[in-house]
């Protein structure tokens, strides 16, 4: 029994000229199919495997780069998210240490600025807001210690 070149088909000894499968033209010396040579259908099937494992290998890549995306995507926006809601919060102490000191309530104001520095050890209005209650802090003070004096 002959095989054809191109198709790999098994062909009957009948045939001569041409296959009946591609139409390839034969050789009268085409080899017949020897015990080292694969049938044709292990040799498309193989062909198969390696092209569904190259799918689904890159079917993996794309789902694995997917993934990382997500993740650090993630990671991103969350931590963008959690420093703005800081901010807002570093933002509302701030403004209640302005209340409170223009309200007369020093301490108060002290107390807020001193967690907004711990929220964020670089707001320089909170400093300045701090040195400002103090001032007025001693201020009320002596103006308090002279009045009890002059009461007496």
């Amino acid at each position: 029994m002959n095989i054809c070149p191109h198709c790999g088909l098994d062909l009957p000894e009948t045939v001569e000229l041409l296959c009946p499968h591609c139409g390839t033209a034969l050789d009268a010396e085409q080899p017949s199919r020897g015990a080292g040579t694969a049938p044709p259908h292990k040799r498309k099937s193989w062909w198969r495997v390696a092209r569904v494992l190259l799918i689904v290998l890159v079917a993996l890549g794309l789902f694995a780069g997917v993934l990382a995306a997500s993740a650090y995507a993630g990671l991103y926006f969350g931590e963008r998210d959690r420093e703005a809601a800081r901010q807002a919060v570093v933002d509302t102490h701030y403004d209640a240490g302005i209340v409170a000191l223009n309200d007369g309530r020093y301490e108060r104001a002290v107390s807020e600025f001193h967690y907004v520095l711990q929220l964020d050890p670089d707001h320089v209005l909170a400093e300045q807001g701090v040195a400002e209650a103090r001032a007025r802090l001693t201020t009320a003070k002596k103006g308090l210690l002279k009045q009890r004096r002059v009461d007496k």
